[in-house]
């Protein structure tokens, strides 16, 4: 069987308290199965846990810096983008893009729902890219030689315009899917935010 690494921040106010919740998830949701009478196509390379701060009472999405929706749709507010939205060379759905003009709050509650909407039963919602303070990878993939943690890369699409830099996490999981996916075909790499398996970044009054 393979092994599963944990990646986590040391500044986390709060991780996910049920150890056993995170065997769960690495067990069912990423190792792949060995026996040869089962498929891994249900299986992922990557899963993240919810970061969600919470400021007086209400919760909200935390790590938009790190996540890009599929297809091709990065969180992180369009007025800090380094390359506006409409000078990109991919063009996402106006749905999932559209979720960048959003409240964090709102964020979090459309991850709720899409959830609660997909069929693969674990509450995990598929994405691009993701890190949330609290990521499980496939040790395959992680050690892969190739990809580094990196806050400059090539690809300006997901630079910040305030600190002239990519998240590290971003230039990472870029390097995993596209390495799997040159391996495995286009639907090679998977990764997902697990909506039940919270990480809590801030507290706040």
């Amino acid at each position: 069987y393979d092994v599963v690494i944990g990646v986590l921040d040391l500044d986390l106010f709060a991780y996910p308290t049920n150890i056993g919740d995170v065997v769960e998830t690495a067990w069912r949701y990423i190792v792949p199965r060995n026996d040869g009478n089962e498929s891994n196509s249900d299986k992922f390379h990557a899963i993240c846990a919810n970061g969600i701060q919470v400021s007086k009472g209400r919760r909200s999405y935390y790590d938009t810096f790190s996540t890009i929706l599929l297809p091709d749709a990065w969180l992180h507010k369009h007025s800090d983008r380094f390359i506006a939205a409409d000078e990109e060379k991919k063009s996402p759905s106006d749905e999932v893009e559209a979720l960048a003009n959003l409240s964090q709050a709102h964020m979090l509650q459309w991850f709720l729902h899409q959830a609660n909407r997909n069929s693969n039963g674990g509450n995990i919602v598929p994405v691009r890219s993701c890190f949330n303070g609290f990521t499980l990878y496939r040790a395959s993939a992680f050690f892969d030689s190739s990809c580094h943690y990196d806050m400059y890369s090539e690809d300006l699409r997901y630079m910040s315009r305030s600190v002239l830099h990519t998240c590290e996490h971003v230039v990472f999981n870029e390097c995993l899917r596209e390495r799997v996916m040159t391996a495995q075909g286009a639907d090679g790499f998977r990764m997902g935010v697990k909506t039940d398996l919270v990480a809590l970044w801030h507290l706040l009054n």
